[in-house]
């Protein structure tokens, strides 16, 4: 954890371990037990609303994911690991970040801010996750 208080030389330290984990990583075979590397492309968003709009408005409907593609969010959907948000509220859906969900439940990663997930969908066939959905604004 770092703060405005950390002097040069923590953040120094700190970025020197960041470069050891990276390079170990990096001499893996390429085996990973958080997903592949092609899991997360993550790509500029287009924002159509600000966050705090999207979030209180009160004309929202429940859209089946592969459905969204265009439509403004109005949830924040994000896969962990690493646990970064992927859409944010008032953002449009884009083709990428449905790609990007199909490949977090290929390689079993959790994804969340999507509603039907308690049915264990993680390594379902793509026809069993129409049941999953994304709250987005009408």
């Amino acid at each position: 954890m770092t703060g405005p208080g950390d002097t040069k030389e923590y953040y120094d330290r700190f970025y020197d371990a960041l470069c050891e984990i990276d390079n170990e990583l990096a001499g893996r075979s390429g085996t990973s037990d958080i997903g592949s590397s092609e899991t997360v492309n993550i790509s500029r968003p287009v924002i159509k609303m600000n966050l705090y709009d999207a979030v209180n408005c009160e004309d929202k409907e429940s859209v089946e994911y592969h459905d969204a593609c265009g439509r403004v969010s109005a949830s924040t959907v994000c896969i962990y690991p690493p646990g970064i948000p992927l859409v944010c509220p008032g953002e449009v859906i884009n083709r990428n970040m449905i790609d990007t969900v199909d490949n977090a439940f290929r390689d079993g990663l959790d994804v969340m801010g999507l509603e039907g997930l308690e049915a264990g969908l993680c390594g379902a066939a793509p026809d069993e996750r129409k049941i999953v959905k994304i709250l987005c604004l009408r």
